[in-house]
């Protein structure tokens, strides 16, 4: 599946310096990226009640956020393949960087 709302997502911190992601906002922002780029890029998508449900959120919340998302975006929902790329490469780049603990499984004999 597509990652465009991850990039949805960095345009509105790139485009709005006095704006934070934090554990306050952090589903609100996910949850209103996600919906928009289904609703741009998606022949069949979800209704706002249920991305609201998932959410966590009112639907009249949700649908605030959507219209304040657009327009920190400036209405900017079109991502190239070029850029879609460049992201992706990006995000490769650091997973692979990243180190994450080996769980160690106790079997039974």
């Amino acid at each position: 599946k597509s990652k465009k709302h991850l990039i949805y997502m960095d345009r509105i911190i790139q485009r709005n310096p006095d704006f934070f992601i934090c554990s306050l906002n952090i589903h609100r922002v996910i949850i209103t990226s996600v919906m928009i780029s289904a609703k741009f890029y998606d022949d069949v998508y979800y209704n706002n009640s249920f991305y609201a449900r998932v959410g966590g959120v009112s639907v009249t919340e949700l649908n605030n956020l959507e219209v304040e998302f657009l327009f920190m975006i400036n209405f900017f929902l079109y991502v190239s393949g070029e850029e879609y790329e460049k992201y992706r490469q990006e995000l490769a780049s650091h997973s692979n960087q990243m180190s994450f603990p080996t769980q160690k499984t106790n079997t039974i004999q």
